[in-house]
Formats: structure tokens, C-alpha cells, sequence
């Protein structure tokens, strides 16, 4: 209960900080994506 109170306390910092997490997830994603897609373009 008391992790459920303090989330609710402070709902604004933790929902930028997992805005900032999925951001950089999403990125990191693409750029692996990217980075696999241009390695496999120079091995074929």
C-alpha cells in the first residue's frame, strides 16, 4: 500500500520518467534495427 501512495503522490515525475524510458527504448530499438538492416545490406 505505501508504494501505491507514494506513486500517487508524485504521478508527474514518475510518468516523465517512464515517458524518458519508453523514449529511449524506442530509440535504442531502431537504431539496433537500423544497424542490423545495414550490416545484413553489406554482407549480401
Amino acid at each position: 500500500m505505501s508504494g501505491e501512495m507514494q506513486f500517487k503522490q508524485a504521478p508527474k515525475e514518475n510518468l516523465d520518467t517512464w515517458a524518458l524510458l519508453v523514449k529511449m527504448t524506442t530509440w535504442s530499438c531502431i537504431g539496433i534495427a537500423a544497424l542490423l538492416v545495414i550490416l545484413a545490406a553489406t554482407l549480401v
